[in-house]
């Protein structure tokens, strides 16, 4: 009797949700990438706004993003940031005399197509004498903390985070350096519980 298997009113019921689903592929985000040059008050009194589009321009050419924007640090543009908050941009930071290694957006978004809640650094990205090369440990090894960030600056680098995160933080009506704007940024963004990666 015990082939025939329990009778039909003890017979146990599987919940559907419990039998196994097949994985559906997970695909990553397409994103587009815009370089940010930004350009304190007197570095736009001494080269002015069209050189510095045009500088900016031709780092975004050389280093593989879409778009080149320049944001004066006295009066951050708000409203060009509500454009790009579409949920696919990600700005990349740079100051008005940094240099751009070629094709630096490239691991920026192979990370960040991924895991497109970072904050993400990278050292690596910007070329810091006429004949890069590594030497020894990284300077930023340790992972950042809102004293690490406020006593060093501690986002080595180029800078990217996603353009919607970047609009639901405070930005201060005007900043002094590029420095003070990534560190008022990575404080808040450690403040609303995000991640911070060097690269």
């Amino acid at each position: 009797h015990w082939l025939e298997g329990p009778p039909a009113s003890v017979k146990p019921r599987i919940d559907p949700g419990l039998l196994p689903r097949p994985l559906e592929p997970r695909r990553p985000r397409q994103l587009s990438g815009t370089l940010v040059l930004a350009a304190t008050q007197a570095q736009l009194h001494a080269h002015g706004l069209a050189v510095l589009q045009q500088r900016a321009d031709a780092q975004a050419v050389r280093a593989g993003f879409s778009r080149a924007q320049v944001w004066p640090l006295h009066d951050p543009p708000r409203a060009a940031l509500a454009a790009a908050a579409d949920g696919r941009t990600v700005l990349a930071f740079i100051g008005a005399a940094d240099e751009l290694a070629p094709a630096a957006w490239r691991p920026l978004e192979a990370v960040l197509a991924w895991r497109p809640d970072l904050l993400l650094c990278s050292d690596e990205e910007l070329l810091w004498c006429t004949e890069p090369r590594r030497l020894g440990q990284r300077q930023f090894a340790a992972a950042p903390t809102p004293f690490r960030l406020l006593s060093r600056g501690h986002l080595p680098g180029l800078v990217a985070l996603p353009a919607e995160r970047l609009a639901a933080l405070d930005l201060q009506p005007r900043y002094g350096s590029l420095h003070a704007l990534l560190r008022d940024l990575g404080l808040q963004w450690l403040e609303q519980g995000g991640v911070i990666e060097v690269l």
